[in-house]
This record gives structure tokens, C-alpha cells and sequence, in this order.
């Protein structure tokens, strides 16, 4: 039971994924700016690794993973990339 609940919880986050890659693609924003891309195809193949792996510690190793690259995505990177070009 518990490895079917993976499954499908690993399916929601690709289906998520990919509702952003496609949502951006029809308001052509995908490739604007061109960092977004591979930052969230990142972690789409991560994803399907963990569905061929299926294994417990890859599933901590992509939690902490995720988590580690979003903070430094929003507290570091991002600021270099964008600068003061954010609208007030």
C-alpha cells in the first residue's frame, strides 16, 4: 500500500511539473528568463529517478535535496539573477 501512495504521489509532482512548464509555454514565458527551465527540469528528471529507484533513502535524498535548492534558489540565486529589476 505504502509503495502505491509513492507512486501516485510521484506521479502528482510530475503532473505538477509539468502544469507549470506547459502553462508557462501558452503565455510564452517559457524560455523568459532561460534559468527557469532547467531549474524545474531538474527536478521532473529527479522525479522520474525516484519512480525507477523506488527506494526509501532516494525518496529523503530528493526531500532534502528539493529543499536545500529551493532556499538557496529564493534567498541567494535568485537575487544575483533578477536584481533590483523587480516592479515595486
Amino acid at each position: 500500500m505504502q509503495n502505491a501512495q509513492n507512486l501516485i504521489s510521484s506521479f502528482e509532482f510530475i503532473a505538477a511539473l509539468m502544469s507549470i512548464i506547459i502553462g508557462l509555454g501558452v503565455t510564452n514565458l517559457l524560455f523568459q528568463p532561460m534559468w527557469y527551465v532547467p531549474f524545474v527540469g531538474q527536478y521532473a528528471l529527479l522525479a522520474g529517478g525516484g519512480l525507477i529507484i523506488s527506494r526509501r533513502g532516494y525518496d529523503r535524498f530528493f526531500a532534502c535535496y528539493q529543499l536545500v535548492t529551493l532556499l538557496v534558489w529564493a534567498l541567494v540565486v535568485r537575487t544575483y539573477l533578477v536584481g533590483n529589476a523587480m516592479p515595486a
